[in-house]
């Protein structure tokens, strides 16, 4: 309890930055090979320009945060940022239409910039045999950047929220768009939380829901935090994370509590769901605080047990041992045989074929918890 405590003091001294585009423009769709996407925290897509304040002005979206709060509501300047919205999802669907192979869908966690993402998606995709017929999409989002470690602490809270919401708000439009294609998504830590929301409302705390009560949203936070399902017409979805920073509670339907929870349902689209299982990961295991399946559990891709019991609920969830000493760096989990492994089976070409896997790699059994 006493470390506990340390820990959340620090967290109040601590501060943070975003994780905001560097490139121009922020979203692009014209190369039906590699797609760009880059959401705020409330999955609004950057319109090109909008670092200048006639747009919307980078100034003002650092001190509020959003880019709907930095419009504050001004009708003309909304206007023109959902009709670009529509008009880039419009070319993105143009775009995937024009190819027959797979899309591949990369998300990375939260605590990135841009550059430290695209080093990561070019690692990602590295792994894959892509053919000319297949289609990537990078998926970056504000998760915020954080400076030193006790930012990122204190980030945690905010990227883990903003993770839930631009995946029910963003990615879900995004899937929404590409047909009858086969999707692959590939993500890494607080990504897997992009993934889930994408597929299924999540459960968002009573304090998060009622500090989203913000007028500038332009609709009532119930409707703002339960968009509509994803389309049941498109393509089936194939999952594929590396250290999914989530746990148990990713996986209970929104209205849910501690003493009377339930299970999410999630898109009948969604295939399979492979995920590493590394219990040396020192940030799945919030540094051996005692937390991890405390403040947003982090526990699935940590505690073997966790996946045992949701595989009770969902079957379609298989876990695979690192087969390395892999810590919680991105880089070492897309080395390891386990993520090329983890294509492989999800019927994709990999580049280069993982060694025969040791006995024990793969995850399948159903544990019920324990009564009590």
């Amino acid at each position: 309890m006493l470390r506990l405590v340390i820990v959340l003091a620090a967290l109040t001294l601590a501060g943070c930055a975003h994780n905001l585009p560097v490139r121009e423009p922020a979203n692009t769709a014209a190369d039906p090979g590699l797609i760009r996407a880059f959401v705020d925290v409330n999955g609004s897509f950057f319109p090109p320009d909008w670092r200048a304040k006639e747009v919307v002005g980078e100034r003002a979206v650092r001190r509020r945060h959003s880019l709907l709060a930095a419009l504050d509501g001004r009708p003309d300047q909304v206007a023109a940022l959902r009709r670009f919205e529509a008009a880039y999802l419009a070319q993105l669907a143009d775009a995937a239409a024009e190819r027959t192979g797979r899309v591949y869908v990369l998300v990375l966690g939260f605590n990135n910039d841009e550059k430290t993402a695209a080093a990561q998606f070019v690692a990602m995709r590295g792994e894959i045999a892509l053919s000319p017929q297949d289609t990537v999409i990078e998926f970056y989002w504000d998760g915020h950047d954080a400076k030193a470690y006790l930012d990122a602490a204190r980030i945690w809270f905010w990227g883990s929220a903003s993770s839930q919401v631009v995946g029910s708000r963003a990615l879900r439009r995004i899937l929404d768009r590409l047909g009858d294609r086969e999707v692959i998504v590939v993500s890494y830590s607080r990504g897997a939380s992009v993934v889930l929301s994408a597929l299924s409302n999540p459960d968002y705390t009573e304090a998060f829901t009622e500090a989203t009560r913000l007028p500038f949203l332009g609709e009532p936070v119930e409707s703002f935090l339960a968009p509509p399902p994803l389309s049941a017409r498109g393509g089936p979805i194939k999952a594929v994370m590396l250290a999914p920073a989530v746990g148990r509670s990713d996986f209970w339907a929104p209205g849910s509590t501690d003493r009377s929870w339930r299970y999410r349902d999630f898109s009948d689209r969604l295939v399979s769901v492979r995920y590493t299982l590394n219990p040396r990961d020192e940030v799945l295991n919030k540094f051996w605080l005692g937390v991890r399946g405390r403040l947003n559990p982090t526990d699935l891709g940590a505690d073997p047990q966790v996946g045992a019991e949701l595989r009770c609920r969902h079957p379609r969830l298989v876990g695979y041992r690192v087969e390395g000493r892999v810590g919680h760096g991105g880089a070492d989990y897309i080395r390891d045989p386990s993520y090329a492994r983890m294509l492989a089976e999800s019927g994709v070409p990999v580049r280069r074929p993982p060694p025969p896997p040791p006995p024990g790699h793969r995850l399948t059994d159903c544990r019920p918890p324990a009564p009590g």
